[in-house]
């Protein structure tokens, strides 16, 4: 995945996209920083850049713990339903930031 400036695109034009595209887990160790709680909500520190990446990966993954994410350069804010969810889900994301 690259950035330019018409946002995020895969760097290569496989016929196999779905191969290519990295896990949540490589997102997360590539890019997650720190994984930080307040509540019901998540906020994901990541490297410059790496916001975007993580927050769609998130996304794509369609976690019932995740509402939605909101992703800056280099925080995402993931909404969840409750605080027990932002927990397990906390849990989850340190483990796969290592």
């Amino acid at each position: 995945m690259s950035k330019g400036p018409e946002g995020y695109s895969l760097s290569n034009g496989g016929d196999n996209e779905d191969d290519s595209l990295p896990g949540i887990r490589e997102v997360l160790q590539s890019f997650g920083l720190e994984v930080r709680q307040a509540a019901n909500l998540l906020v994901v520190i990541t490297t410059t850049g790496g916001a975007q990446p993580i927050a769609a990966g998130m996304d794509y993954e369609d976690w019932p713990e995740v509402i939605g994410t909101i992703a800056g350069d280099d925080t995402v804010l993931i909404i969840c339903p409750d605080t027990e969810q932002a927990t397990q889900l906390k849990k989850r994301i340190d483990d796969y930031i290592g």
